[in-house]
């Protein structure tokens, strides 16, 4: 079975290197281009992991990303500029600071979908 990501990207030049990105990788992509509908998208989809853009969050992140995890009940990564990134984000199960390599991005997807002792 095919691991599905539900990428939540409002940028089409990144949605495009995401998609592309885990595509080689072998992972099925479900694109959504603005965070409203990520919580209905994540419960249509039945992604086994959720990436979001964090300029899709608004300045109160946390209703959002809690309606997604409600509805997906899956590890969220968060893609985000460096200085948000010292921030901290509670609701998310990782994050990763732009700009970020492919092989950065599949590492952390995969670290969060196999985390080590649950294999």
């Amino acid at each position: 079975m095919t691991t599905r990501v539900l990428a939540l990207e409002n940028d089409p030049g990144a949605a495009l290197a995401l998609r592309l990105t885990f595509e080689r990788a072998g992972y099925e992509v479900v694109l959504s281009f603005d965070g409203q509908s990520g919580p209905r998208m994540a419960g249509e989809q039945r992604p086994d992991l959720v990436v979001v853009d964090s300029e899709l969050l608004g300045t109160d992140p946390r209703p959002l990303l809690d309606r997604i995890r409600d509805k997906a009940g899956v590890p969220m990564l968060l893609l985000t500029s460096a200085n948000l990134a010292e921030n901290g984000y509670e609701g998310v199960d990782g994050w990763l600071a732009r700009p970020f390599t492919s092989g950065e991005l599949l590492a952390e997807v995969e670290a969060l979908l196999h985390p080590a002792g649950n294999d």
